[in-house]
This record gives C-alpha cells, structure tokens and sequence, in this order.
C-alpha cells in the first residue's frame, strides 16, 4: 500500500501535469497540430486521479494544514505570552527600583537589607514559574535545554546574591539584638569573678561588708556565709564576740 505521504505528492504532480496539458490545449486549437498524444496523457492522468483514495487523501491534507495552522496559533500564542511576561518583569522590577531608591535614606540599613532579602527570593520564584511556565508549553527538547541553561545560570547568580545578603544580614541582627539589651536592662557590666581574681582587693571588698553587720540589732547572715558551730573551739574562737555571763 502507498504511504499518504506519497500519494499526495502524486496527486499534486499529477494535477500540475493536467492543468499544463490543457493550457496547451487552450494554445493550440489548430486542428492540422496533432494534439493526440497530449489527450491521451491527459485522460491517463485523469484515470490514475480516479484510482486514488481521493477522500482519504483530502483529510489528510486537511489535517496537515489544521496541524499547520495550530502551529502557527501556538507560536504566536506564546509570542504574546513572552512579550507580556517580559513586560510585566520589567515594569516589577523598575517599580521595585525606584520604590527601593525613593525610600532609601529614609529607612535603616537593616530594613533595607530585609527588603533585598525579599527581592532575591521574589526573582527566584519567578524562575521557578516561568521553567514550569514553559514546560507547560510543550516546547521541543532543543529550546527546552537552552532555555533551561539560560534560567540555571540566572537563578545561580541570584542565589549567590541571596547567599551574600544573608551573610550581610547576620551581623546586623547580633548588633540590634546588643543595642536593645542595652536598652532594656542597661549598659553590660562583668561581675567579680569575670575579670582576673586578684585576692587581696577581695578581702578588702569583702571587709567592706562585714562592717555594715550590726550585732546589736542581730543583722541578717549573708546567703552563702558558713556559719560556726554552736561550741566553737580552735581558730573559730577568736571570731566570736563575748558573751555575758
């Protein structure tokens, strides 16, 4: 069986053949001009059309130029497709530009790397729905790995942005963390046994608050003194006052 294919390059010979037949049919009316051979082919033509699947040979031409035609569509579908995503990309960013440049000065520094923060992540989510955005498309495997490069590069390039305003960040999140300890519960202070132990300003610190101890009024122990036994003897002795007897 003929391919459908074949038969229609048959069919379109064969009716270029006919129609230049008769035209030379049309130039020669003269009836002395033998013209037999030409009628002859001719009507073979005419015949070898009739033998054809004539209704099958329509559709498929018709479907062929159907497929053509959706093609044509789909092309020019995902034109304006690209040319709206691109607009809005653009108008997106330059809104964001001058927005970020507007309010700039008037802004900390550590708001201002938030929002850079953000807008790293915002562009890598637009990579990720125009990759899907594309494959939706039914693109061929060529264009699909160009394009798929292209954005890699791309999204590489605004991870390592997003990387560095990360590390950026960071710092800047220790040191406002500091400032609002400082205001809430004032400047840092060390304690004693944070710096480097030195004995004798110890006893003199610790001299110092023994003599604000009043005996008389029976003062409240320190938390954490030890106290002497209730028979003292030895070297505790010489530390407790006289009793009167």
């Amino acid at each position: 069986m003929t391919a459908p294919s074949n038969q229609v390059s048959q069919v379109k010979l064969a009716l270029k053949q006919i129609a230049d037949n008769l035209q030379q049919l049309e130039k020669y009316k003269d009836p002395g001009v033998d013209l037999f051979s030409l009628k002859t082919d001719t009507e073979q033509l005419l015949k070898h059309l009739e033998s054809l699947p004539l209704e099958g040979i329509r559709n498929k031409l018709n479907k062929r130029k159907r497929k053509r035609h959706n093609k044509k569509l789909q092309k020019l579908k995902n034109k304006k497709i690209n040319k709206v995503i691109n607009k809005e990309i653009v108008s997106k960013v330059y809104e964001d530009t001058t927005t970020s440049k507007a309010s700039r000065d008037n802004k900390p520094k550590s708001h201002y790397q938030n929002k850079s923060v953000k807008e790293c992540q915002r562009f890598l989510q637009t990579f990720e729905l125009l990759e899907q955005l594309h494959l939706l498309r039914g693109q061929n495997a060529t264009e699909t790995y160009k394009f798929s490069l292209k954005l890699r590069q791309m999204k590489s390039i605004w991870n390592s942005l997003l990387q560095d305003k990360l590390q950026e960040q960071i710092p800047t999140e220790v040191k406002i963390q500091q400032q609002w300890d400082e205001v809430l519960f004032g400047p840092p202070e060390k304690t004693y046994f944070q710096e480097k132990p030195d004995l004798q300003d110890f006893i003199r610190k610790r001299q110092i608050w023994d003599s604000y101890i009043d005996s008389k009024n029976g003062s409240s122990i320190p938390i954490g003194w030890i106290l002497p036994p209730t028979k003292a003897e030895g070297q505790w002795l010489q530390y407790l006052a006289p009793t009167n007897s």
